[in-house]
């Protein structure tokens, strides 16, 4: 009988995880260290307020959504023409424990931060373009 609740209860849980936006993403791919790498870059660009390098780390498409809404706030563009007004605003960025999910040339990064002293969690999606890991969106 006990054998029977427990695989039922297993059953259940992948039932609920089918359709999880993370399916088929892994953890500790050796991508993951790259992926780090260009976090890592991120908020030393942001920290050095060098808006040039932080621009280099984004894709092309990349954009900003904010709220539940996911309403785009910033594309790269815009992002671009404010981002030296941004970074005054906003000085400092420290990244916490970040969780990463590779799969192929795209990743899924969630990603607790303190701005200016305040804690935010941004969740970036990542693709690699050739053997370089860009942000793609962050979303707040």
């Amino acid at each position: 009988m006990c054998y029977w609740v427990l695989a039922l209860c297993f059953m259940m849980i992948q039932a609920g995880c089918a359709g999880s936006p993370l399916e088929g993403y892994e953890t500790g791919a050796e991508e993951e260290q790259a992926i780090r790498k260009a976090l890592a870059s991120y908020e030393k660009a942001w920290n050095a307020h060098d808006p040039s390098k932080l621009l280099d780390l984004l894709h092309e498409d990349f954009v900003i959504f904010a709220g539940s809404d996911r309403r785009i706030v910033y594309t790269k563009a815009r992002y671009a023409f404010e981002l030296r007004d941004i970074m005054r605003k906003y000085r400092y960025v420290n990244l916490g424990e970040v969780t990463v999910w590779v799969k192929g040339p795209k990743a899924i990064v969630y990603a607790p931060m303190q701005v200016d002293g305040k804690p935010v969690t941004n969740r970036f999606h990542m693709i690699r373009e050739n053997g370089t890991w860009l942000f793609l969106d962050s979303e707040f």
